[in-house]
C-alpha cells in the first residue's frame, strides 16, 4: 500500500513538473498571425505619401495664387512619407533571423 502511495506521489510530481514546463514554453505564433505580420511588413505603406505627391503636383500644375503656396508643402510631405515608409525583403530576412535566434535561445522540454 505504501509503495503504491509513493508511486502515485512520484507520478503526480512528474505530471505537475511537465505541466509547469509546457505552460512556461514560449508562444509560437499561428499561421494566421504570421501571415498578418508578413502582410503588415510588406504592405505598401507609402500609399498616403503617393496620394499627397499627386495632390501637390495637381495644385502646382494649375497655378492660382493660393494653390501654388499649398501645393509645395503637400508635395514635400508626400515625398518624405514615401521615403520613410519603405519595407523590403531585407527587412523580412532580418526579422526571420531575429525570430530564429530567439527560438534557438529558448530551451524546450517535452
Amino acid at each position: 500500500m505504501k509503495e503504491n502511495l509513493r508511486k502515485a506521489t512520484s507520478d503526480a510530481a512528474f505530471l505537475i513538473e511537465v505541466a509547469r514546463l509546457v505552460s512556461s514554453r514560449p508562444k509560437i505564433p499561428s499561421v494566421k498571425e504570421t501571415k498578418q505580420g508578413v502582410r503588415d511588413l510588406t504592405r505598401e505603406q507609402g500609399s498616403s505619401g503617393k496620394k499627397m505627391v499627386k495632390a501637390g503636383t495637381v495644385l502646382l500644375a494649375f497655378p492660382e495664387p493660393i494653390t501654388g503656396i499649398a501645393g509645395v508643402p503637400i508635395l514635400l510631405v508626400g515625398a518624405a512619407l514615401q521615403k520613410r515608409c519603405s519595407a523590403n525583403l531585407k527587412d523580412i530576412y532580418r526579422e526571420r533571423n531575429k525570430l530564429i535566434t530567439s527560438l534557438a535561445s529558448e530551451s524546450f522540454y517535452f
